[in-house]
């Protein structure tokens, strides 16, 4: 099982960097091209303390409603990357944790039999 760590951890550390790229792209786009929407969401900076406004207009897929061929391909990525990149985090938690936590029950279960 020790194989997959390093996988997870090579697919992680590039998704992040790519996801923080495209987060950068997609507010300096929003910031230039749809300076409404960008003060709409408080002004969120490249990398900044604003991301639940970001990512919540994201998730919420409010990009389509611009009629912008650019930042929907942005908001996109950006959505998609971060999805995986979640998921690849619970998956790398779950694959790190459950074991330890099954051996520990066990373990539990021995020490209360005696």
């Amino acid at each position: 099982m020790f194989w997959i760590h390093p996988i997870i951890w090579s697919v992680a550390c590039p998704l992040l960097g790519i996801a923080v790229a495209l987060r950068a792209a997609l507010v300096k786009r929003l910031r230039d091209q749809h300076p409404a929407v960008w003060e709409e969401l408080g002004s969120p900076s490249p990398i900044g303390i604003s991301a639940e406004s970001l990512w919540s207009w994201v998730w919420r897929r409010e990009y389509t409603k611009l009629n912008d061929t650019q930042t929907f391909r942005l908001a996109t990525w950006y959505r998609t990357v971060c999805v995986v990149l979640l998921f690849d985090l619970i998956v790398a938690f779950v694959l790190f944790n459950v074991p330890n936590l099954i051996d520990y029950l066990v373990f539990l279960r021995s020490f209360n039999n005696r």
